[in-house]
Order: C-alpha cells, then structure tokens, then sequence
C-alpha cells in the first residue's frame, strides 16, 4: 500500500491575509496560487503601468480597488502597495504579522 501524506492541517483554505493601508483602510489581498502566478511576472520589472493596474486589479477586490485608487498614491508608494502584498501572500515579508481579533 503506498504512504498517504495528509496535509490538510497545513492548509488554510479559507484565510485571505489582509494589509493595512492607513488607519481608516485595510484591505484583504487575494491568494489564490494561480493569481499570484499569473501576475508575477506583469510586476517584475516594475516599468509596464498597465501590467501593475492589472496585478493590483487582481489582486483587490473591485471594491478595495476603488478605494486604493481614491487614495491618488504617488507611483513609488503605488509600488510599496504592490510589492508588500506579493510579500505578504508569498511568506516573504519582514516585520510583525498583526492578527484579527476575535470575540
């Protein structure tokens, strides 16, 4: 009989992480592997303007998008949002990790 592997303790099929953006927004960040993977390379050189829209498209909802959008960031702290949630989805971010509350 083969060995079974059961890794659904490790999953966390129902968590998005989310990141605060100010003290009035925090948004929740899309994780789906295929997302990520798909929008990787749109962001790499950081150059193409429409390849960051359609990563921050994808990786909003259309609705923390607007938001975002409302804020009129200046385009380096556009990229700030961009990278730091890859960081956040990929593991690859530094710092403390806040966790929501529950009651």
């Amino acid at each position: 009989m083969a060995r079974i592997l059961d890794i659904t303790d490790a999953l966390h099929f129902e968590e998005c992480p989310e990141m605060k953006i100010t003290n009035e927004l925090t948004v929740t960040v899309n994780n789906e592997a295929a997302v990520i993977l798909e929008i990787l390379p749109l962001i790499e050189d950081g150059r193409s303007g429409a390849g960051l829209v359609t990563a921050c498209n994808k990786l909003f909802s259309p609705e923390d998008y607007e938001k975002i959008m409302n804020l009129k960031l200046n385009f380096g702290d556009f990229m700030t949002l961009i990278k730091s949630a890859i960081s956040l989805v990929t593991g690859d971010n530094e710092g403390e990790a806040q966790t929501r509350a529950t009651t």
